[in-house]
């Protein structure tokens, strides 16, 4: 069988990280199945005109089709049996969309597998389908040769109500495959008894005010740390913003540590006590599956439709908090109710829709439960008020719950559930099955359905717009 993996670029990444554990999974418990990756920047086929991070042109769908096909048919030796392509409605490319819908009308099998929506929280994305060459309309074609893979029961649940049939709708959650970490802890350049570390890359729905709060009042000898600072520009004034307030407060963190350290993943991870988390979004959720499999306990923010899952194989996180609950008179809460008033008018118009009737109190209802702020919904604004407050009122705000010691334990359910094998299995079956589905028109499922389910103001949160 020949698959060829599509992708806009191979930097490292998430989804980077699913292909190559894909492929490693592949090539040793199902070596029939060849498979290459096709794309942009590290695929092993590179096909010019897809990849949005180069600043090169990108290309329309009639090219990208044939450059494609030519290049997967004198890679794999023949025709693809199936196309595996990821995130393809996210929204990065104007013609990805219109390049699926080619390939689909010429019978290939395709397997659209999605990380990440357009319509979670990713307006300037849906504006760019929008544009697109196909524009909104379809996005989410259906046909026997065409299947779905979510990561996760809210994906999953998602697609299956717009009206993919359950015989092609796959659940494909990711592996787990954990780097095996040093014995012996490096020298971070930092005094400390116990380290926290957020092991993420700084973007604004990793929540990193959340951490400062932590880092604000945490017993003395503590220290937190978040792994990377970000890439993209428009992030950094914020970023910057933490760390003069970390430093004006003398606060026991350090954002980006290991831009200053320049040291492993491993080696970052050996050199921390307990890892956090402060996401206020992830796509299939390996911040709270990773630390266990590398023999770390977790402690931070709980996200309920994605970790469902876990918690039905026997992980436990109900240490995990829903909510971080701050006092509703410390910030103005008049000033909030404009600003959620605003802020979602400007959402839901850069979807192209109008505000619903009681939006703001649906969100603000959400918000604030019985004179208490869940504080990672709120802006950076009022987090940095918050902050400040909280260094001198430490008493105040609840304690950073402790994870439980079922480290071992956590991480056989991690193994067991999450390993790469189970991940090949699942794979192989569904390339069989879409390699064995016969060929038929093309028809197109209604977007907007997508839409509604994410655009919900009671989801609303200033750090996901």
């Amino acid at each position: 069988m020949r698959v060829a993996t599509l992708h806009y670029h191979y930097k490292p990444g998430g989804v980077t990280r699913v292909v190559e554990n894909a492929g490693r999974a592949l090539a040793e418990k199902a070596p029939y199945i060849q498979t290459i990756t096709i794309g942009g920047t590290g695929a092993q086929v590179l096909v010019e005109g897809i990849d949005y991070t180069t600043g090169s042109s990108l290309l329309n769908s009639s090219t990208l089709v044939d450059n494609l096909t030519n290049a997967a048919k004198q890679a794999l030796g023949g025709q693809p049996d199936v196309w595996h392509i990821h995130n393809h409605s996210l929204g990065k490319h104007p013609s990805l969309c219109a390049t699926v819908n080619r390939l689909a009308a010429e019978g290939t099998g395709i397997l659209l597998h999605i990380h990440d929506f357009a319509e979670d929280g990713r307006p300037t994305n849906h504006q760019l389908l929008q544009k697109g060459e196909e524009g909104i309309g379809k996005l989410y074609p259906i046909s026997p040769h065409i299947h779905y893979a979510a990561l996760n029961h809210r994906d999953f649940q998602f697609l299956k109500n717009i009206g993919v049939p359950n015989t092609n709708l796959h659940s494909l959650p990711n592996p787990v495959y954990s780097p095996e970490l040093p014995k012996s802890k490096p020298d971070l350049g930092i005094v400390t008894d116990h380290l926290f570390l957020y092991p993420v890359r700084a973007v604004r729905r990793k929540n990193l005010g959340e951490l400062a709060l932590w880092a604000s009042i945490a017993p003395k000898g503590h220290f937190f740390a978040s792994s990377l600072g970000p890439t993209n520009p428009q992030f950094l004034p914020i970023y910057r913003q933490w760390q003069t307030l970390a430093s004006e407060l003398d606060i026991p963190l350090e954002l980006g540590i290991n831009d200053r350290l320049g040291i492993s993943f491993p080696q970052l991870v050996a050199a921390a006590d307990t890892l956090i988390t402060t996401s206020l979004a992830e796509g299939f959720g390996l911040a709270f599956l990773e630390p266990w499999a590398m023999q770390k306990p977790l402690v931070g923010r709980n996200l309920h439709e994605i970790t469902g899952d876990f918690v039905q194989n026997g992980i436990h996180l109900e240490h995990l908090y829903n909510r971080l609950e701050v006092p509703a008179s410390w910030i103005d809460q008049n000033a909030l109710g404009k600003k959620l008033t605003a802020a979602l008018d400007a959402y839901f118009k850069q979807y192209g829709k109008n505000l619903p009737d009681g939006a703001t109190e649906t969100a603000l209802d959400s918000i604030l439960i019985e004179g208490k702020l869940d504080f990672g919904r709120l802006d950076e604004h009022d987090q940095l008020q918050i902050i400040r407050k909280a260094s001198k009122s430490p008493e105040a705000l609840p304690k950073l719950p402790k994870s439980p010691a079922i480290i071992e334990k956590q991480a056989n359910h991690v193994t067991e559930n999450y390993n790469l094998p189970i991940y090949a299995k699942r794979l192989e079956s569904i390339y069989q099955t879409i390699a064995n589905s016969k060929q038929d028109t093309v028809s197109f499922l209604d977007p907007e359905k997508m839409l509604k389910q994410f655009l919900d103001p009671a989801r609303f949160s200033f750090l996901r717009n």
